[in-house]
């Protein structure tokens, strides 16, 4: 399962967290993994229709997360990237909004599971969040296909937490995090993060405190990974953007 946490701090910033662990679909308790992707960027490349053929118009981009089924959301989001990267719209109109490519991707996934996802457990919810130049503001929506409650107890802290004050005052990160270091329910693994503005969406870097070691050093994490796992792309390196988390704390 996944526990996926998604929220504006401002009307210029939406936070996107989630775990990073893949368990069996039947069972929650064999983890598959704690280093799996839950969280993406898609780009959205529009094309005009011309005398001369085609041309490009313009470039956007878009967050993905999900929570369940991975072999379902794997299948559905690779898809929609492939359509994303090959639109092309008439010369009068470039109306498309981040709702529209919602229900594209709503069909993609009924598809899918019309096709192979009654072999297995493919409870299975898709996040698309940010914003496309005909959108107001920033926005996300939910497409799900039997959507689960394995990770109901966790979500229900998390909004208690947020009810009460106590995410104001601790973080939400910081919960989260202590939520994954719990590793129940199917959760675990590490922090991955998203931040989406009108302008495009960023996947940070995760910077963390080495306490254990006390030397005043930090631990760098991408993905559920960390940053420096498979080396360099020639002479590049990964640091768009970084995030720095305290060490989680259970909210009492």
């Amino acid at each position: 399962m996944t526990i996926v946490c998604i929220y504006k701090e401002s009307s210029d910033l939406l936070w996107v967290l989630a775990d990073s662990r893949l368990t069996a679909s039947l069972n929650r308790r064999s983890v598959l993994t704690d280093r799996m992707p839950k969280i993406f960027v898609a780009t959205v490349k529009l094309h005009n229709e011309t005398s001369g053929g085609v041309s490009f118009l313009s470039s956007s981009d878009v967050g993905i997360a999900f929570a369940g089924s991975a072999n379902m959301a794997f299948a559905t989001i690779s898809t929609l990237q492939a359509y994303l990267l090959s639109l092309v719209v008439s010369r009068d109109s470039n109306d498309i909004a981040l709702y529209d490519i919602s229900e594209f991707c709503r069909r993609i996934l009924c598809e899918n599971y019309i096709e192979f996802g009654g072999v297995a457990d493919s409870r299975c919810s898709i996040f698309l969040f940010g914003s496309l130049p005909t959108d107001s503001d920033l926005k996300c929506y939910e497409i799900a296909h039997c959507k689960g409650s394995g990770s109901g107890n966790l979500v229900s802290r998390l909004r208690e937490a947020v009810a009460s004050g106590v995410a104001q005052k601790t973080g939400i990160a910081e919960i989260m995090s202590a939520m994954i270091l719990e590793g129940s329910n199917g959760v675990g693994g590490s922090l991955q993060v998203a931040q989406a503005s009108r302008r495009d969406v960023k996947l940070p870097e995760v910077l963390r405190r080495n306490t254990a070691k006390n030397d005043g050093t930090w631990s760098r994490s991408f993905l559920g990974r960390p940053s420096d796992q498979y080396g360099s792309i020639e002479n590049s390196r990964l640091g768009v953007v970084a995030v720095a988390i305290p060490p989680p704390k259970f909210p009492s």
